[in-house]
């Protein structure tokens, strides 16, 4: 049931690549009284599609290696394993967008994509969602080296892992993108 929400005032104070919007609202409280005026920021960034890609022939989960300036910037190495994933363009799909996105990225086709969740990726400051999808391939699925779109400036080293090795990274706390762990929490559940 939609929580009751009202808006005072709103305002962009940033309208480029990402949007950050200032919102002067009241909601809805678990009392059912009305709080008071609060100011929240809210970043909109659209939706993204990722992919937990499973190599059959190699018994692989397929990851991207790229730069990550926020996990530069607080000292984390910069560089970041990850599931293939892009951004949802207007008169995307999710589907689409995540098929497109395992060609690019590490040159795989892969025939059925099976949903597995939608989840916000930072519900407290952003309306960005992610529709997480998981397909499987064989080796003569690869259709190109991947890498990413040059146009786009990515420079993307593909990465394949087997499959309980990642798991054991997973424990030990080696991986730090969320879509990444959500992902791979789950096929662990399916694994049972």
């Amino acid at each position: 049931m939609p929580m009751h929400v009202e808006i005072t005032r709103s305002r962009r104070i940033y309208d480029g690549f990402l949007k950050l919007d200032q919102a002067y609202l009241c909601h809805e409280r678990p009392d059912g009284q009305m709080s008071p005026e609060l100011m929240r920021l809210n970043v909109e960034r659209g939706d993204g599609a990722a992919v937990l890609l499973f190599n059959r022939t190699a018994n692989t989960i397929v990851l991207t290696r790229q730069f990550r300036y926020a996990s530069w910037k607080r000292g984390d190495g910069g560089s970041i394993l990850e599931i293939p994933a892009g951004i949802v363009g207007p008169d995307r799909r999710p589907e689409e967008v995540a098929r497109d996105e395992l060609a690019e990225e590490v040159g795989y086709h892969a025939g059925d994509l099976r949903f597995v969740q939608m989840f916000y990726a930072s519900p407290g400051s952003s309306t960005e969602r992610v529709f997480l999808y998981f397909a499987q391939a064989t080796d003569d699925h690869k259709v190109s080296d991947g890498g990413g779109v040059a146009d786009e400036q990515e420079y993307i080293e593909v990465v394949e892992i087997p499959v309980d090795d990642l798991l054991r990274m997973l424990d030990e706390g080696e991986l730090t993108d969320a879509k990444t762990i959500i992902a791979l929490q789950w096929l662990r559940s399916q694994r049972k």
